[in-house]
């Protein structure tokens, strides 16, 4: 690992396919969640996680291609109720040629950098067509970008928000819809959405803006059972 950063290589994952990952806590790695095809066909494929929380990471949710064909890319991810604070220095979710990648009812907050950013790497580029997917997106005090998009052949942020970042949207043109930038009104709240913030149902067909991690995830299904006393 890098000198000076805390922790080991990945937390959670690395050349797994068809994976579920529910209810984890990242603390203090190099990354919290990590997804790098490993040089063969399928190797990063249909990973889903839900319920998971990254915390003072050096990159929060990190994938790359490790070549250029689609055998050796991250393909259909899937990531709902994801929470990301305060990680530095890479962006919190960092979607390096990655395909039909969804993030929905994701919270990243205070990075140093963008809280969710997209590019296309030098010499490993896949099959050269990756695709984002942002619903119900929030984005809070990020020190670079809230959303920082480049590279993708297509990508949509619908009903999301940026707010307090160095620049909330890059870019910000028809591909970003239904989206708003207000005080989100989380006070202490990190990991769920206060009802008394203006996130609270406005999002997609009536669901919040923003993450609520407080009942545990049993295979994909979200229960009643609490996490939190």
């Amino acid at each position: 690992r890098p000198s000076g950063i805390p922790g080991g290589d990945e937390n959670v994952e690395y050349g797994s396919h068809d994976a579920m990952w529910e209810n984890n806590i990242a603390d203090d790695y190099s990354g919290g969640f990590s997804v790098q095809p490993e040089f063969r066909s399928a190797s990063g494929v249909n990973n889903r996680y839900y319920g998971n929380i990254t915390y003072g990471e050096y990159s929060g949710w990190y994938t790359q291609a490790r070549g250029n064909s689609i055998d050796v890319m991250t393909r259909d991810t899937y990531l709902e109720n994801f929470v990301a604070i305060n990680v530095n220095p890479y962006p919190a979710v960092y979607l390096r040629d990655a395909k039909n990648t969804r993030c929905v009812n994701c919270t990243i907050i205070g990075g140093s950098s963008s809280g969710v950013a997209t590019d296309q790497q030098r010499g490993y580029s896949g099959d050269g067509a990756p695709t984002t997917y942002l619903t119900n997106v929030l984005a809070v005090n990020n020190g670079d970008t809230g959303f920082s998009i480049t590279g993708q052949a297509a990508w949509a942020i619908t009903y999301s928000h940026a707010y307090n970042n160095g620049t909330n949207y890059s870019p910000y043109d028809s591909h970003v819809t239904n989206s708003i930038s207000i005080d989100p009104q989380l006070g202490a709240c990190r990991v769920f959405i206060p009802d008394s913030s203006p996130m609270k149902h406005a999002g997609k067909n009536g669901a919040d803006i923003g993450a609520n991690i407080l009942y545990a995830y049993e295979n994909g299904t979200l229960t009643n059972k609490p996490l939190w006393n």
